[in-house]
């Protein structure tokens, strides 16, 4: 969930923002600031100081500057909630960051009432639902607030840099809850597949309002299942990416699925410990060692060069095959060694075995390459898990 803080300048935006922080779970929201400044958040009493005004910058907008805000906030997922704080004007700016960044919420604070309506109407020319609209009374004396059927309204007041107690601002307080309220509904839409420590895949395709379809097999034989595609993955990585602190230690993942859309999962869940569940039990994902040299084991590894993406990553395909003879067990992942490659690489794993075993070999590779995709025959490599924007997750490497 992304919410702007707006409005005209010199209104107490940045204090309101910091009051504001104080009454939510800090690992619950994440600051993006999105202005063509880079005064920073300085406290009154040495905002006028020679060494502080030496570092205050007043600057303005430029193409490469809106271009970064709008891509990095587009791709931003610190937190559940992201909170954002623009410049004071109903720009062009502006608004490519917020429609751009996909801002869904807006709260105003206006110190010039004249202003609330300027900014209404330029919030809903950017798709925004406005949740709250609040008046910034620095001479006031008290909060007032009120809910309507569809926000917040009132005022709050006397939002001073100096001032120690601004958390604890009736209105401010009131404004959090609100937020909360958004959030908790977030977690509910979670605990819909996730029961206890067990990750439903069948309650999840439920969840993404996925039915069942006819498909004609190989062989013939016509059979009605769930069909995931890549374009799932970021549906599901903003159900679950946000919110692992909700979940338990250890996460069990149930269910029918393709090797790349569980190692997927097991990604989003991380640093919760994953198992997966299959005819040997629920099996925890971890291999022996972090890849290195040319792989080892009680797996036959074949490393290949595929050429390199769009923007000039290489791309390593690494193909594992086990003994068909001989049954590949559970306890023999800690023996598993993966090749090693190169920092920054893009992965694609190929190969036939348990969905544990795939999802091992995936995480062994985290923290080391780029990005990691699952080979599928006559698809491509789907982007399982990834760590840079230009390698989008649940897209296909050739």
């Amino acid at each position: 969930m992304k919410i702007v803080v707006c409005g005209p300048p010199n209104s107490g935006k940045s204090v309101f923002l910091g009051g504001l922080s104080k009454n939510l779970p800090r690992t619950r929201y994440y600051l993006f600031r999105a202005c063509p400044d880079g005064e920073g958040t300085w406290l009154q009493r040495h905002y006028d100081d020679p060494s502080v005004v030496a570092l205050r910058r007043k600057g303005k907008f430029t193409q490469e500057m809106v271009d970064w805000y709008s891509r990095s906030l587009d791709k931003c997922q610190m937190a559940p909630l992201i909170l954002v704080d623009i410049g004071g004007i109903p720009s062009p700016e502006n608004q490519r960051i917020l429609v751009e960044g996909g801002v869904t919420h807006a709260i105003i604070l206006a110190g010039n009432k004249e202003q609330i309506p300027v900014w209404e109407k330029f919030l809903t020319s950017c798709g925004v639902t406005v949740i709250a609209v609040l008046h910034s009374d620095y001479t006031g004396e008290q909060d007032s607030f009120q809910h309507s059927s569809s926000r917040l309204e009132g005022s709050v007041h006397h939002l001073d840099r100096d001032d120690k107690t601004v958390d604890s601002r009736p209105t401010i307080q009131a404004t959090a809850a609100v937020i909360l309220d958004f959030i908790q509904g977030e977690i509910k839409e979670m605990s819909s597949f996730v029961n206890g420590s067990v990750l439903s895949i069948p309650a999840l395709a439920e969840t993404l309002g996925k039915q069942e379809e006819e498909r004609t097999l190989p062989n013939g034989r016509t059979v009605r299942q769930l069909t995931w595609v890549g374009e799932d993955l970021p549906r599901i990585a903003e159900l679950l990416h946000n919110h692992v602190n909700e979940l338990p230690e250890s996460v069990d993942i149930d269910g029918p699925a393709p090797a790349w859309l569980v190692t997927a999962l097991i990604h989003e869940v991380h640093p919760r410990h994953a198992r997966v569940n299959s005819p040997d039990g629920f099996v925890g994902v971890a291999c022996g060692g972090r890849p290195e040299g040319h792989g080892s084991g009680p797996v036959t590894w074949t490393v290949a060069e595929g050429g390199t993406t769009s923007n000039g990553r290489r791309v390593v395909r690494i193909e594992f095959a086990l003994d068909p003879s001989v049954p590949f067990r559970p306890e023999q992942l800690d023996e598993v060694v993966p090749p090693a490659v190169e920092l920054g690489d893009v992965i694609v794993l190929s190969g036939r075995g348990p969905n544990w075993l795939t999802a091992s070999i995936a995480m062994a590779y985290h923290g080391r390459a780029a990005a990691c995709a699952c080979f599928q025959p006559g698809t491509g490599g789907t982007v399982s898990w990834t760590h840079v924007a230009d390698v989008p997750l649940g897209s296909i490497v050739p």
